[in-house]
């Protein structure tokens, strides 16, 4: 379901890499979040995970961290549905990947953005049935462009 403004689903590791490094993609994406031109959604168990890797990997930025997560995440999705659950845990063996995948299920997002290669993107059956794409913060850049090219 497309909206005006493309709902994009953050998990943990892509997060964690827009945080560490102003180079890459990610960072790309909480610059178009912070400029509000898409809304980044995250899970409850993201933001979990997230204030554990944050605290161990850059206990000194931990303000400036939250700081950011704070004007660029748009939505924090509710707790998946129990039918959402079962989907993804249908496809993905690993249960906290089905639960974050099954957040961005219940929050009807355009995109799901990860760096997780074992669970995730190398999930075949999952990049098929899931009712949105799943990639990189690269991949998603591409498919933002054809995005707004297609509004204008």
């Amino acid at each position: 379901m497309a909206h005006q403004k493309p709902k994009v689903f953050l998990d943990t590791s892509a997060v964690f890499a827009g945080i560490w490094s102003a180079q890459g993609g990610a960072f790309a994406i909480l610059r178009l979040s912070e400029e509000k031109l898409i809304e980044v959604v995250v899970g409850q168990a993201v933001l979990r995970e997230l204030d554990t890797v944050l605290r161990e990997k850059l206990p000194g930025k931990l303000n400036v961290a939250l700081q950011m997560l704070d004007i660029c995440i748009a939505h924090i999705a509710a707790e998946p549905s129990a039918s959402a659950i079962q989907w993804a845990e249908s496809l993905i063996a690993y249960k906290p990947d089905a639960g974050v995948v099954a957040a961005a299920l219940s929050a009807s997002v355009d995109y799901f953005v990860t760096l997780d290669q074992k669970h995730l993107l190398g999930n075949v059956p999952l990049r098929e049935q899931a009712p949105f794409p799943i990639g990189t913060p690269g991949d998603f850049l591409a498919w933002y462009r054809n995005f707004i090219a297609k509004q204008t």
